[in-house]
């Protein structure tokens, strides 16, 4: 089986989650803020408090980005990948990050980090926000009706399971789920961990061939939040 980075990736793309498809699809490339983002200053900031490495994972930095949400390359990218999607569910396009259309969301700092190893992919995306639109982001999971649906991009079909994971609380307040992809044969799945810690939410999203992954999901997870109290806040 191909690697998780390469196998399924357009049709994974339309799933609507910008660090899943920069994971997938290396979309984003090492694209550093415009000098006129206003979220510039502070979403640099929120990439010092990524980590470079957890056990076998190591940093990809032309695979991550720092900037306002919507101006990211993986964001921009994305939109325009699922202009040419369809669905025969079309409100499970964003099933994975309802909360990127909160407009709150989208002109928050943002840095989105990528991790590889010779079997897995991880995304950690960090933001800074509000802590009444933090709270939305928590309450912003995937709809019922999105249990299952298909996307098609190209004329390939992908089949889409989501569920929910019964994970540990992480930060303040958090919530899990897994997603698996399925297209031509083959699966990949993401698990997907969303917390908040104050203003600062994150998603964990880690992509691989193997279903049994949860204990490395968590473990990324608490070693991220760990430091970015440590560097965001003091």
């Amino acid at each position: 089986m191909e690697h998780p980075r390469n196998t399924l990736k357009a049709s994974v793309a339309a799933l609507g989650a910008a660090a899943l498809l920069c994971a997938l699809s290396g979309c984003a490339g090492n694209v550093a803020p415009a000098p006129t983002d206003p979220g510039a200053e502070a979403a640099a900031r929120l990439g010092t408090a990524q980590m470079v490495e957890y056990g076998a994972l190591k940093f990809v930095a032309d695979q991550s980005e720092t900037g306002t949400y919507e101006r990211l390359a993986s964001v921009r990218q994305l939109e325009s990948v699922r202009q040419e999607a369809d669905s025969d569910k079309p409100a499970c396009m964003d099933a994975a990050n309802r909360w990127g259309r909160i407009p709150e969301v989208r002109t928050a700092p943002a840095s989105l980090a990528t991790f590889v190893s010779d079997s897995t992919t991880v995304t950690h995306l960090l933001l800074a926000l509000p802590e009444e639109t933090a709270r939305a982001v928590l309450d912003s999971g995937p709809p019922r009706e999105c249990a299952s649906y298909t996307i098609t991009l190209g004329g390939v079909p992908t089949s889409y399971r989501v569920r929910d994971l019964d994970l540990a609380g992480i930060g303040e307040e958090s919530r899990a789920f897994s997603v698996s992809a399925t297209s031509r044969g083959e699966r990949v799945w993401m698990h997907n961990l969303v917390y908040r810690d104050g203003g600062h939410v994150a998603m964990t999203t880690l992509i691989s061939g193997s279903d049994d992954t949860t204990t490395t999901l968590e473990g990324f997870a608490d070693a991220a939040l760990e430091r970015e109290r440590r560097v965001l806040l003091g």
